[in-house]
């Protein structure tokens, strides 16, 4: 799937991978320890380019359900934007 992030990058379209419930699991606790592990491992299991990457690390929230940039509450959709800085979340449950 295609995503675009309103706040960072409004004229661009980023691939992101249909990740399973595991992956997305590591990712997020790679994220926590180091932006650059879980960087390494999306590259590692998919044939995304290193901006994709890039983009999709940048936006796993660090807490369900709050935008990583202002903390304001989110909806439950898995991939929202914020209602008040516009900016994506991946807002990922995680097991």
């Amino acid at each position: 799937m295609k995503l675009i992030c309103q706040r960072c990058s409004p004229n661009e379209e980023f691939e992101i991978p249909h990740f399973s419930q595991e992956e997305k699991d590591s990712l997020h606790q790679k994220n926590k320890f180091s932006p650059l592990l879980a960087i390494q491992e999306i590259r590692n299991l998919y044939p995304v380019s290193l901006r994709d990457a890039k983009f999709i690390v940048h936006h796993i929230n660090k807490q369900y359900a709050y935008c990583n940039r202002c903390q304001a509450s989110l909806q439950e959709q898995e991939y929202t934007t914020c209602n008040k800085c516009n900016a994506l979340n991946f807002n990922w449950k995680l097991s």
